[in-house]
């Protein structure tokens, strides 16, 4: 066998449609292990096993196996030449391309053009990519992102048509960098046949600027809130240490107030840099930030490493029991599996002591005060230190209530006790919380209020009182 990738861009994934379907048969088949042909114990012959002195028999099957499959794919309907015969321009486009292409041609009324729609970009048909080049003058390439397809069709035109020019992203006629769309690619054939460009370069909308936020009521946001103001209490001021972040949605902390992340790499990456700045010597803490589905999907191994060479990091689990930024797929601790039934639930608690962290605590982040306090603890604590901030996503807590039939109950703000000083809506920065810059004053929308109470603990006047306004 070989892996077979099939890859999707963002745009395919936006799009929706009504779809109708003819019969589905669903085949029941049992799952049965072939010794004669699989099992490498009983049966092994040379180039069986991947070890180094079999490595060149392995490549050299490789090779047989892609020389296999490009035969296949010269006859692949989904390789195809569109062509009315004649033309001296051609169009190469792989993938969602294809469709941009076609309805720029459209768009143009653009006939004498022929193309070639490519849904096999490794490896490539050749002998239908050559008798596509050979008669024609010019050639644009059209793909996303890098010139994987391009520089490969440079080398198959250099044999079979030397003079051919060959327009795309190494002429600089198609961008190498962020998605492609029809009205971009109308644009870039507009401009190799010196056409009036339909469409504008940028679209301007009329929509407010506005900054990343997380949502009203996430737990993350007084994590946030808690731990940077324990650094500052810690080390003097808010660089004192360096966090390293996770992806998920704490990743918005990075954004101004709160400006909480030095570095965002991948799932478990975090963790591991914030070791390395440690045995690096930087004078910094170095505090990592993990989600409760990506500790236990790649955080793990990090965590006993940091024990193990007795890194002393400081690591926050934001355990929102939830996969949110992503779509709210369940994980092994949530208690469910991805098909909804119920299943065992693995407690992170548990996994940190068994990596051997002796400082592991739990907070509530709706608590603002212990959650403060205990990241103070954390933060001087001498060794790897673990603290789980746990709390229910806010928007899968509304949902849950929604279902119970019950409702949130909102908080709002007492002009009269207010003292203006915008804390909560300039440096607790929660969307439900809003800023009257001509009056100096902050109002809580009710409708976006999730009722989570922190902004009423960090309040300093006690302004924020839980209940309808104009009660």
């Amino acid at each position: 066998g070989i892996p077979i990738m099939i890859r999707t861009v963002t745009n395919l994934s936006h799009m929706w449609s009504k779809v109708t379907f003819d019969k589905i048969n669903k085949e029941e088949r049992k799952a049965f292990f072939d010794f004669e042909k699989l099992s490498l114990g009983g049966h092994m012959k040379k180039g069986d096993l991947p070890i180094p002195f079999w490595h060149p028999e392995l490549h050299k099957r490789l090779h047989t196996k892609e020389e296999k499959i490009k035969e296949k794919f010269e006859n692949f309907s989904g390789n195809r030449i569109e062509s009315s015969g004649g033309e001296k321009f051609g169009v190469i486009a792989s993938g969602i391309s294809y469709n941009y292409v076609a309805e720029a041609l459209q768009k143009l009324n653009l006939n004498k053009v022929t193309l070639l729609k490519l849904a096999t970009p490794y490896p490539l048909p050749e002998n239908m990519i050559s008798h596509f080049l050979k008669d024609l003058s010019e050639v644009l390439i059209v793909e996303e992102l890098e010139s994987f397809v391009e520089n490969q069709i440079k080398g198959i035109a250099k044999d079979v048509n030397p003079d051919l020019k060959i327009y795309g992203k190494s002429s600089g006629h198609v961008p190498r960098e962020g998605e492609l769309s029809s009205e971009k690619v109308t644009n870039i054939i507009a401009e190799i046949f010196n056409m009036k460009k339909p469409y504008k370069s940028e679209t301007k909308t009329d929509l407010f600027p506005r900054m990343l936020t997380m949502c009203a009521g996430c737990p993350h946001r007084s994590t946030g809130y808690a731990l940077k103001k324990a650094i500052r209490k810690v080390t003097g001021n808010s660089r004192g240490a360096i966090v390293d972040n996770d992806i998920g949605c704490y990743i918005l902390l990075m954004v101004p107030p709160y400006s909480l992340n030095d570095m965002s790499f991948c799932m478990g990456a975090g963790l591991s840099v914030a070791q390395g700045r440690y045995h690096a010597g930087v004078k910094q803490i170095p505090v990592a930030l993990i989600g409760d589905s990506t500790f236990i999907h790649g955080g793990i191994p990090g965590l006993i490493n940091a024990v193990y060479n007795k890194a002393k990091i400081k690591l926050v689990i934001m355990d929102n029991s939830a996969t949110a930024m992503t779509g709210f797929q369940p994980h092994p601790g949530t208690g469910n599996t991805a098909t909804g039934e119920k299943t065992k639930a693995i407690k992170i608690e548990d996994i940190v002591k068994a990596c051997g962290v002796d400082f592991i605590k739990i907070v509530d982040p709706y608590n603002y005060e212990e959650t403060y306090n205990v990241m103070i603890e954390m933060l001087e604590f001498d060794g790897p230190a673990v603290v789980i901030s746990r709390r229910l996503c806010a928007t899968e807590a509304i949902r849950r209530m929604r279902r119970k039939g019950e409702k949130t109950q909102p908080y709002y703000i007492d002009p009269e006790i207010c003292i203006k000083c915008g804390i909560c809506s300039t440096q607790f920065a929660c969307p439900a919380i809003s800023w009257n810059v001509e009056k100096r004053i902050a109002k809580i929308v009710p409708d976006i209020c999730t009722g989570c109470g922190v902004c009423a603990q960090i309040c300093p006047s006690g302004a924020i009182l839980r209940g309808e306004e104009n009660e």
